[in-house]
C-alpha cells in the first residue's frame, strides 16, 4: 500500500489513532489537521473530562496508617538511642579511643528530639484535587462501634444499631 495515497490516509490521525478528516463528497480531501490543533482537541478532551486525573494514589496512607507509620518511626528512633550510648561506653571502656565515644554519644543526644519531632508531623500533605467528603452517618457508626468494643473490653455487652438508623 502506498502511504501517500489519499484514499487509504483520508484523514488518520497517527497521534490519537483516530480518523480526524472525513473526505469530501465529491472526491476531494480537506486538510490534515496541523500539531496544534491536535493539540487543542486534546486539551479540549482533557477539559470535558473534568480535568487531570488523579493517578497517584497507590503510595498515599489514609490518616490511620499515617499514625501508626509515624508511631513506628518514633519507636525505632527511640530505641535506637540506647545502642548508641552503649557503643559509646564500650568504645571507650574497651579500646579507650575517646573520639569514637563522643562520636557514638552525640549521634545519640539529638535522637529523641528527632524522634519527637518526626512523630508529631502532620503526615502526608492533602492533594487540592481530591474532594473533601464526610459522611457523617458513617462517622457515628464507627464511634459506635469503638464505644461497644471499649464496653466489651470492659465487660459491659453493647451492640452497635445500623449506620442509617437516625439519620433523617
Amino acid at each position: 500500500m502506498n502511504p501517500t495515497d489519499a484514499s487509504t490516509n483520508a484523514g488518520f490521525d497517527a497521534l490519537n489513532g483516530i480518523i480526524d478528516v472525513d473526505p469530501v463528497a465529491d472526491g476531494s480531501q480537506e486538510a490534515a489537521p496541523t500539531l496544534s490543533t491536535r493539540l487543542r482537541r486534546w486539551g479540549k478532551r482533557l477539559r470535558g473530562r473534568g480535568g487531570i486525573d488523579l493517578i497517584t494514589d497507590a503510595e498515599k496512607r489514609t490518616p490511620e496508617e499515617n499514625y501508626e507509620h509515624r508511631k513506628v518511626v518514633y519507636m525505632w528512633l527511640q530505641g535506637s538511642r540506647i545502642p548508641f550510648l552503649l557503643a559509646s561506653a564500650l568504645t571507650y571502656l574497651v579500646w579507650n579511643n575517646i573520639p569514637l565515644a563522643i562520636i557514638c554519644f552525640m549521634i545519640s543526644v539529638p535522637l529523641p528530639w528527632v524522634a519527637v519531632v518526626l512523630a508529631n508531623g502532620a503526615g502526608e500533605p492533602r492533594d487540592e484535587r481530591e474532594q473533601n467528603v464526610y459522611k457523617p452517618a458513617q462517622a457515628r457508626y464507627q464511634a459506635q462501634i469503638a464505644a461497644s468494643h471499649a464496653a466489651a473490653t470492659r465487660g459491659l455487652p453493647q451492640q452497635p444499631s445500623s449506620p442509617y438508623a437516625d439519620s433523617v
